[in-house]
This record gives C-alpha cells, structure tokens and sequence, in this order.
C-alpha cells in the first residue's frame, strides 16, 4: 500500500510548510472530534464529487461528508486522495453506490463539518491503519 503512505507524506509535508506562511498548524487545533471513515462513493449529481461516511469514535453518530466538485486546494487534494486510497471500490463494481473503507483511518474534523463541507483547512489525519502495518501521526 504505498499510495495511502505517500499520501500521509504528502500531508505532513503540506501542514509543516503551512506553518511557515502563518496558516493553521494542527498542533494549534482545539476543539476538534475524531472522524473514522466508514464508506465512501460518487456521486450521481453533475459534478460527481467524492461522498464519504465516518464513524464519530467514541459515539455511535455517523457523519455525512461531501467533498465539493469544484478545483481543490493541495490539502484538500490529499484528503480526498486518503479517503479514494481507503476504500475498496471493486465491491461493488458501481462507483456510485457505497464502498466500504479497507482501511482503518481517522482524520480530527471540526465538531460542525457535516454535509456539504467547504472549508477543510482544520481537518488532519490522526491515523492510518493499512494492510501493510500501521502508520500514526499523532493522538
């Protein structure tokens, strides 16, 4: 599974340098819940964007989340590419019906990110479970 690490590289890389410009730093963040992604599929509508569930850990409330359609910013980018890596897309064969993850992952997201969600600039990756073994970021 080297997509999912490089991704993970990919993220680390775009918050450290993020800190440089004077943007959000994860280790600033408060206030945030834990999200684990659950399943994930395409949408039906005209722009096909990325939909995905997520478990709230430590509840038993589900999330909805749709990435927009529209051009992304590179830390939007690699969520979405997180989420696509995680997901087993050939059960079923339809991309647009609901795919469960493979992979155990689990971003931190603001507590009111559900929906149509525009702003992903709090969201980071607490962990990634992959066949391959485990790789962490922080707790």
């Amino acid at each position: 599974m080297r997509f999912p690490v490089l991704a993970v590289a990919l993220l680390a890389a775009a918050t450290a340098f993020a800190g440089a410009d004077g943007k959000i730093l994860t280790g600033k963040i408060t206030g945030n819940r834990q999200l684990q992604l659950t399943a994930a599929q395409i949408s039906t509508s005209r722009g096909q964007s990325l939909e995905a569930t997520f478990s709230v850990v430590g509840s038993t409330n589900t999330v909805f989340i749709q990435f927009p359609a529209h051009s992304h910013t590179p830390h939007e980018t690699t969520l979405m590419a997180i989420v696509e890596s995680c997901v087993d897309w050939t059960t079923p064969a339809d991309r647009y019906q609901w795919h469960k993850a493979k992979n155990d992952v689990v971003f931190s997201a603001p507590t009111n990110s559900a929906g149509y969600v525009t702003d992903f600039s709090r969201w980071f990756l607490v962990s990634l479970n992959t066949t391959n073994g485990v790789m962490k970021t922080r707790r």
